[in-house]
């Protein structure tokens, strides 16, 4: 097996060096924050260019999705890379897998501790591959085959009697005890792991035959028939008697007789073979057996296996409402902003490049930062530079942004551009009221969450704590 890992060790070696350059202008620029398996995106993206991977992310909603995120960059390209990071989770899957296998397989076979003694199996011979060292300290491999250990008569009579009680019940085959037999009796011929022998010897073969059949012209009151077992392992035998009271077989072998009879008087050259209306005197109806469709366990497990792929998206769907949350969070400032410059006489125009100004700056001081309200705001002014009109650019950045409350603003700002009233001051205060109220409560849900997803590390901490009590303790009392 060790041979088998080294060899997949180094084709995925193989494999990686051979695309480490693949697409390496792509990959240059990417952020390792937010690709923390950049190094294996090479391998990645050599998998989804060349196999059908690519087709499992196709669709709108995954644009749409997708657009959200990024903003203001190339869907197409955060769309592969999305598809890529998946893929390159895969991998490290695999890999990991793959590395752990072998050191399981290494600590296993490749432990220096000093031995002066091997088990002989009872059952079996067995192989051991165990390593000397001589006087120079030279380390040689050496395979040791070792006979199974003799047992003694009485071991192996005690070995013959434990399976005694298992020998009546497999005899009995599908008779629920032994004082009604009605159906034929399984005598097999060996038992247990240690494949003991067994023959068998009928008080009465024209009662029950010696494959287990129960023949005709038993006793409507019942046969007392005596079973003996005669049960031989290694050199020791050992006859063991039981009896059965057998009974006339009724079942469905005198069905099937009767039915099979049928069918075989039939003229052979008709295309149709009728079946008998009647089985001993009363009418029966038949039914084809339904298939089992095996195949349908196989095609889920086959599609499970698959799923792995796509339980990625999970963190898509984390990261569009961690947007949402930002978004809110972001609201009453962004209205407070336009109010204050509203107030200052600047236009809405006016207004929106102060805030995309500033919120430059800051993302300058603080290079990780991202505000999705501000950069949505920010392509708004960019569409209304490039000739869109204010009321276009600013439904577009309601549409966008996608939650109610941003919508709402954009309303906003729209009225005050067709009327060109004053009343968007007071507008404004109340949305900024309303606003810090519904972020109060947003702060007081998130705490909550908060709260509840602690539970979990702490019950995963007590256990480690039970554990590492628990687990000294019985390994002290060498049971």
């Amino acid at each position: 097996m060790i041979k088998i890992y080294v060899i997949a060790i180094v084709l995925i070696t193989i494999f990686y060096t051979s695309t480490f350059f693949y697409r390496k202008k792509l990959r240059k620029n990417l952020n390792r924050k937010d690709y923390p398996l950049k190094a294996l995106f090479g391998m990645a993206m050599f998998m989804v260019d060349k196999l059908p991977i690519a087709y499992a992310g196709k669709g709108n909603s995954l644009n749409k999705v997708i657009r959200k995120i990024s903003v203001k960059e190339d869907i197409k390209k955060e769309k592969y890379l999305y598809i890529v990071n998946k893929v390159s989770y895969c991998i490290l899957c695999g890999i990991l897998a793959v590395v752990l296998g072998l050191g399981i397989e290494i600590s296993g076979s490749g432990s220096n501790e000093p031995i002066t003694s091997v088990k002989r199996d009872s059952i079996d011979d067995e192989v051991y591959n165990i390593y000397y060292e001589d006087d120079s300290g030279a380390v040689k491999p050496i395979e040791l085959e070792v006979g199974k250990k003799e047992l003694k008569d009485e071991e192996i009579l005690k070995i013959i009697k434990g399976y005694q009680e298992e020998l009546v019940q497999k005899a009995l085959g599908k008779n629920d005890n032994a004082q009604n037999v009605t159906k034929p009796l399984n005598l097999v011929g060996s038992i247990g792991e240690e494949n003991i022998l067994v023959s068998w010897e009928i008080s009465d073969s024209d009662i029950i035959d010696y494959d287990g059949k129960i023949c005709s012209n038993v006793d409507k009151e019942g046969e007392l028939i005596y079973l003996t077992a005669i049960m031989t392992y290694e050199k020791v035998t050992l006859e063991y008697v039981f009896s059965v009271n057998v009974y006339p077989h009724q079942g469905e072998s005198d069905a099937k007789r009767q039915v099979q009879s049928y069918i075989d008087n039939q003229d052979i050259y008709d295309s149709q073979v009728n079946l008998p209306e009647k089985i001993d005197g009363k009418k029966v109806k038949y039914y084809s057996s339904k298939g089992q469709n095996s195949y349908v366990v196989v095609t889920i497990g086959l599609i499970l296996s698959v799923a792995v792929f796509f339980f990625k998206d999970r963190d898509i769907k984390d990261k569009i409402e961690d947007r949402n949350e930002q978004l809110l969070e972001d609201y009453p400032e962004i209205v407070n902003k336009l109010l204050l410059y509203h107030n200052a006489g600047l236009s809405v125009k006016s207004a929106i490049e102060k805030i995309v100004s500033g919120y430059k700056e800051d993302k300058k001081e603080y290079h990780e930062m991202l505000r999705y309200a501000y950069e949505e705001l920010e392509i708004s002014l960019i569409q209304m530079k490039s000739g869109v009109s204010e009321i276009t650019a600013i439904n577009n950045y309601g549409k966008n942004c996608g939650l109610h409350c941003y919508v709402k603003l954009s309303g906003i700002i729209e009225q005050n551009i067709r009327r060109g009233t004053n009343a968007m001051t007071v507008v404004l205060e109340n949305e900024l009221e309303s606003s810090m109220i519904e972020k109060k409560n947003t702060m007081l849900k998130a705490g909550g969450k908060i709260s509840t997803k602690l539970m979990g590390p702490m019950i995963v901490m007590l256990i480690v704590a039970m554990a590492i009590i628990m687990v000294p303790a019985f390994l002290s009392m060498n049971l």
